[in-house]
């Protein structure tokens, strides 16, 4: 369901949400509960978050191996501290931000 998620993470809230109904119905199918009942203790029953928590969990991992150079040198380079882009020394110098192109 998360498979290139990195990619498209940035997608609308509705198809999140469309997501997220289908993680709550798989839930639901594998823990043999039926229709009516909460998801929130069943995704907790099951160590399952959310599908926008997912989704931040991944972009996470990513950033932070981009940072540490744990991911490919395509990705690593595509990351860069502000600092490292102009020489102001202000609040966000420890921001990341993508280089683009």
């Amino acid at each position: 369901m998360l498979y290139c998620s990195s990619v498209w993470s940035n997608t609308t809230l509705q198809n999140i949400n469309r997501l997220q109904s289908i993680q709550n119905f798989a839930s639901k199918i594998v823990t043999n509960s039926r229709k009516f009942d909460h998801v929130t203790p069943l995704l907790r029953e099951l160590n399952w978050l959310p599908v926008k928590e997912q989704l931040f969990h991944k972009d996470s991992v990513l950033t932070f191996k981009c940072q540490n150079d744990l991911a490919p040198q395509y990705l690593t380079s595509k990351f860069a501290k502000r600092s490292d882009i102009h020489t102001r020394n202000t609040r966000t110098r420890n921001s990341l931000q993508i280089q683009l192109y």
